[in-house]
């Protein structure tokens, strides 16, 4: 089971309570998610797959999503993915449509092939524990630049 919590605390989620729930990228913190509100009675949640056993592909990941959405009976639940978080939320909603009651995409990509530079995995790897080049990767996934105060939360 995928690890899914609420914002506060970490507590676990509330069954049968309407959800958003938060699904960042790889290398990028939940915290691109503090902005987003949601209304009463819905509770805003994150999911943590990278702590998980695997695998990580996304097909894997979409269908121990719903397989996790199902064991808390949560519902109805909105996606929102982040980059890769967003392709996770695409994969679980193919493979779901019925527990999924919508998305919510940002700077969503389905893969890397053809774009630039396949080798990028292996080099975020390779690079994971540079903070200038893990600042100038996050700084490439926005759209408008980021405000300083969320870059070094990030």
């Amino acid at each position: 089971m995928l690890r899914i919590y609420r914002e506060q605390g970490q507590q676990l989620p509330e069954k049968q309570m309407p959800a958003v729930l938060c699904i960042a990228g790889n290398l990028c913190s939940p915290e691109v998610f503090d902005r987003i509100t949601v209304p009463e009675g819905v509770q805003k949640l994150y999911l943590d797959y990278l702590q998980s056993p695997g695998p990580w592909d996304m097909d894997s990941l979409g269908q121990q999503l719903l397989d996790t959405v199902r064991e808390l009976e949560l519902g109805p639940v909105v996606l929102a993915g982040y980059s890769a978080g967003g392709v996770l939320a695409i994969s679980a909603a193919c493979k779901g449509p019925d527990q999924i009651a919508g998305l919510l995409l940002s700077n969503t990509g389905p893969c890397s092939l053809g774009h630039g530079n396949p080798g990028f995995a292996d080099e975020l790897r390779e690079h994971f524990d540079d903070e200038g080049y893990i600042r100038g990767f996050l700084a490439s996934c926005f759209y408008r630049s980021a405000d300083a105060e969320l870059m070094d939360r990030l």
